[in-house]
């Protein structure tokens, strides 16, 4: 009865450990199917979009976010992912009120923590603005404001 059950414990094994070694040549396959289609250029994503104004939007601040299209780079290999995004709506308060403060951006770009973005979660790292047209004011009483263009 021993020398069986050590048959199939060893049969189990080999088997494991071929589902393991099959499972890490498609992941890594897959990863340089996914660098490789990025070294082309980018990835337009706009099947996410959905998911990642989500993320990005506040309920607790009445912070929404809103965009037309969303493209994924790479631009360097150290640095973090970057989603392009084109016309950005960034909305302070209700959709429909009035008095809600709205920013457009024309083109911007978001920095994505890669760590955060391997959990399935959107963190970004930084926000870069692409030709922005700023107007700073200094007002009578001495206040300075500072004004995004369009």
């Amino acid at each position: 009865m021993l020398p069986r059950l050590l048959k199939i414990s060893h049969r189990t094994l080999v088997i494991t450990l071929e589902t393991v070694a099959v499972c890490a040549v498609l992941s890594g396959m897959a990863f340089g199917v996914f660098v490789w289609k990025l070294s082309e250029g980018p990835i337009s994503i706009g099947w996410a979009k959905d998911y990642v104004e989500e993320a990005l939007s506040d309920e607790g601040e009445e912070l929404s976010v809103k965009f037309d299209n969303m493209v994924f780079t790479w631009p360097e290999l150290q640095g973090p992912f970057q989603l392009d995004l084109t016309n950005l709506k960034v909305q302070k308060g209700e959709e429909n009120a009035q008095g809600a403060n709205t920013l457009s951006i024309a083109e911007a770009s978001v920095g994505l923590s890669r760590t955060a973005l391997f959990f399935g979660r959107i963190r970004p790292v930084s926000v870069i603005i692409k030709s922005p047209s700023l107007e700073l004011v200094r007002s009578q009483s001495g206040t300075l404001s500072l004004f995004i263009k369009d």
